[in-house]
């Protein structure tokens, strides 16, 4: 009786104790920015398919390579047209001008959203673009199918790290409102 509760004691403390290495290294690996990069992100879209907010991300994607870390931009988004298809309920989102036509290239995917504001984010690691005569920027669409769907998008949050933090503006605009 012993040996066998020795042995299951044995065989839980070393689950347990990999259990917490795997618990601790998955927290290390969160990576949170908290500061907003994006100035004057307080910013609504209007109701449109096809956006583009005017922001230059050239500096922001140098010091994230040159730092080797990862950034993540988070927004609130909504669809307007409530009786559209589920499957027609998108974002896309991908780098500006052009996947190739800019400093650096960023993501391109696709967000599903809802009809009422939610929070959103895309985690992406900016890498230099073979074509550095342009600026780096984000455009949203959303007409490649049949079925076009107006959407608003506000709130856009860029921050250094792997984890989406609540929306705050950037130091600089709050204290520009002094």
């Amino acid at each position: 009786y012993n040996a066998r509760t020795d042995l299951l004691n044995a065989i839980s403390n070393a689950a347990k104790a990999a259990a917490e290495a795997t618990a601790a290294a998955l927290d290390d690996a969160i990576q949170v920015g908290g500061r907003n990069l994006w100035l004057n992100s307080n910013i609504e879209s209007p109701v449109t398919r096809n956006w583009t907010p005017n922001y230059n991300l050239n500096t922001i994607c140098e010091e994230a390579v040159a730092g080797g870390y990862p950034l993540t931009l988070s927004f609130d988004a909504k669809c307007i047209d409530t009786e559209a298809p589920t499957a027609n309920k998108y974002i896309l989102f991908y780098t500006y001008p052009g996947t190739t036509a800019c400093n650096y290239s960023l993501f391109w995917t696709t967000i599903p959203i809802t009809d009422s504001y939610r929070r959103y984010s895309i985690t992406f690691s900016p890498t230099k673009s073979t074509d550095p005569a342009h600026q780096t920027g984000v455009t949203t669409f959303n007409t490649y199918n049949a079925y076009t769907v107006k959407y608003q998008i506000r709130n856009f949050k860029l921050e250094k790290g792997n984890k989406a933090t609540d929306w705050t503006p950037a130091p600089e605009d709050v204290q520009a409102d002094y």
